[in-house]
Parts: structure tokens; C-alpha cells; sequence
């Protein structure tokens, strides 16, 4: 049975209509920024355990500040939501996200790299700009502002482990814990990121 014109014209039609969508669709989910993710208080990069040229490309690896040359992570923005990003790790393939082994996420919940395309909640982040002071001994006005990560998830902050306060230490585990109120949080240092702009 022969197909009528009218008949292969809509199946064109759909056609284009529909690369038309995927070709949008992909475009969005393509943007890409690529950044280090440094701690202001302590201007330690983030690092996969163990850290240099020796970090884990393995899954279930812990994320944690170390030190220089810093790491680059690329983070890949939603389609559906142009703020929400996953944190890429192109050493290893595998994403930044809320170890999910343990059951809930609570504070203290481990940040590790997995794979990206786990069908995960806690995988997606967005930056938060925050206006405080300026680390202790450094100007203002090298900072008009700094950032928060944020998990969309929980909307607990990206967090180094440092009980003491003030300047987490090298080998600092990343991890996420309640987001700081007040600039004089003990914990805010643990929780601002340098700006990638």
C-alpha cells in the first residue's frame, strides 16, 4: 500500500520537529563550565583521594582538599534546570555527589565521585552567591563575593570537615552539612568556594 503525499509530508514534518527537540534538548544539557574548586579560607583545591597525579579513578573515591596544581571539574548544567549542575571529574569520569551508602543524607554525609549517569538525587548542585567578609588578614575587596555549593537535593551545603573552624586544614574530606546563617558562623570557612566567574 503506497503512502499518500499528505501522508509523507507529516512524517517530514515529524521528522524535522523532532531532531529539532533532540538537537535543542542536547544543546542545553551541553553547557559546560570548567573550573577548579578552590576553599577560600584556606585556598586549597578540591582533589580525588589520594590526591595529584595518584587520585582514584575508581567509584565511591572521597573528594577532599589537597594541594596544588589544582584538579579541573567541568560542571554540566541541566536542560530542565539552567542552575543545577553536576560537578564532572574528567581524570575520572565519574561525578562529584552525596555518598549514598550510609541511608539518609544527614549532616557529615561524604561527597565521592560515581558515575554521572546513576539515576541519583544528590548528584546535582547549584551555586549560591553570598556576600561576607573577607578571610581574616586578606582585603575586601578581593571579594565582592564568594559562593556557596549547594546540594538541590538536600539544600545542605558542600562542606570541608574541620570541627576547629577558621582555615580547614590540607586533607580536609569534603562532605555536606547545614549552610551557615550568619557571618559569624563558626563554620563558614568550611563552606566558601572561590568564585569561577
Amino acid at each position: 500500500m503506497k503512502a499518500s503525499r499528505l501522508q509523507i509530508t507529516r512524517l517530514a514534518v515529524a521528522a524535522v520537529l523532532l531532531s529539532a527537540a533532540v538537537l535543542a534538548q542536547s544543546s542545553a544539557a551541553a553547557r559546560i563550565r570548567t573550573i577548579p574548586i578552590i576553599n577560600v579560607y584556606s585556598h586549597r583545591p578540591v582533589d580525588i583521594y589520594p590526591g595529584g597525579v595518584n587520585a582514584s579513578k575508581q567509584r565511591f573515591a572521597s573528594a577532599f582538599l589537597w594541594k596544588y596544581p589544582e584538579k579541573e571539574f567541568e560542571l554540566i548544567y541541566s536542560a530542565e534546570d539552567t542552575k543545577a549542575f553536576k560537578i564532572h571529574v574528567p581524570y575520572s569520569d565519574l561525578c562529584l555527589m552525596l555518598d549514598f551508602r550510609p541511608g539518609p543524607y544527614k549532616n557529615g554525609t561524604r561527597v565521592i565521585q560515581y558515575s554521572c549517569d546513576a539515576n541519583k538525587s544528590a548528584k546535582w548542585w547549584y551555586a549560591k552567591k553570598v556576600i561576607v567578609d573577607a578571610p581574616p588578614g586578606e582585603p575586601q575587596s578581593d571579594y565582592p563575593y564568594m559562593l556557596k555549593f549547594v546540594n538541590r537535593f538536600t539544600g545542605k551545603c558542600l562542606d570541608a570537615d574541620n570541627r576547629d573552624g577558621g582555615s580547614p586544614p590540607k586533607a580536609a574530606v569534603l562532605q555536606q552539612w547545614d549552610c551557615f546563617v550568619y557571618s559569624d558562623d563558626w563554620n563558614i570557612g568550611n563552606q566558601l568556594w572561590r568564585d569561577y566567574e
